[in-house]
């Protein structure tokens, strides 16, 4: 499906392009929500995820979306980050990626 005759779309890069001086063309197709990763990080708990609708989510399992919820993603110090919550911890209660 094309975004071509989608006039609100249409519309929304023309003034993207306009204001920002970009060149971006019309997407040619609906944009696969999450095509390229197979596992996607969610910064926050499963149970404080925004509510998802049916239609979404079953968009999103029909693109194999798998979601991991690791919590908030913390500074750790030279380019390491702790990740807030985790079933695998280290010594002090956070996993290190």
């Amino acid at each position: 499906a094309s975004m071509q005759g989608f006039a609100p779309h249409v519309e929304a890069t023309g003034r993207l392009n306009a204001t920002y001086g970009l060149g971006l063309a019309v997407v040619e197709r609906p944009l696969m929500m999450l095509e390229r990763a197979r596992v996607h990080l969610v910064t926050t708990s499963e149970s404080l995820q925004d509510p998802m609708g049916p239609e979404l989510a079953q968009a999103y399992a029909g693109q194999g979306a798998e979601f991991a919820y690791v919590g908030p993603l913390l500074e750790e110090g030279e380019g390491s980050l702790r990740l807030g919550m985790s079933k695998g911890q280290d010594a002090s209660g956070a996993s290190v990626l």
